[in-house]
């Protein structure tokens, strides 16, 4: 047997394989978004109507999104965890303003 197929032969028995599939991974941190009817919370309605509130405010400023994605891209950028922010979504009624 040449020496190159030994070789081959003796690193192929040295190497770990995995007997079934890999476990996926399961996305435990998804942004969790309440629904609210405060107003208080909302100042710029009827446009901006998701409120991103940071549990320390040293570090984030409020915000506040016109859609969920954008505010979950937010969150994904700072690398937050569900329990360093609140998240909420109104869903009161909002008076629309008529055009003339």
């Amino acid at each position: 047997m040449p020496r190159t197929q030994r070789s081959l032969k003796k690193n192929l028995t040295t190497l770990t394989t995995s007997s079934g599939s890999t476990p996926k991974k399961r996305n435990v941190n998804s942004p969790k978004v309440s629904n609210s009817r405060k107003k208080e919370l909302f100042p710029h309605l009827p446009e901006w109507d998701y409120a991103f509130i940071p549990k320390d405010l040293t570090k984030l400023n409020k915000a506040w999104f016109n859609a969920e994605d954008r505010m979950i891209d937010h969150i994904k950028r700072y690398k937050l965890k569900t329990n360093e922010y609140t998240a909420f979504h109104y869903t009161g009624k909002t008076k629309k303003s008529s055009q003339v």
